[in-house]
């Protein structure tokens, strides 16, 4: 058997990821075509997702390192 972490939470520390609005979650997926990230919001009413393949989530990563460099 082998385990392989495919999904981890990223949210303020001290709350709980599971049941916290505010909570982001990020998962490796692949419906046939080539893994991408998937990207869920969840809030009280619904679910928020984005898929982002590798080649996009670099080039998202590197525009909001931009964006920040050029806010301060």
């Amino acid at each position: 058997m082998k385990i392989t972490p495919v999904a981890m939470a990223v949210h303020r520390q001290g709350t709980n990821p599971i049941i916290r609005e505010d909570a982001l979650r990020i998962e490796l997926a692949d419906e046939g075509g080539g893994p991408f990230f998937l990207i869920t919001s969840t809030d009280l009413f619904k679910d928020r997702s984005l898929r982002v393949d590798y080649e996009e989530l670099g080039a998202l990563l590197e525009a909001a390192k931009r964006l920040m460099e050029a806010s301060k």
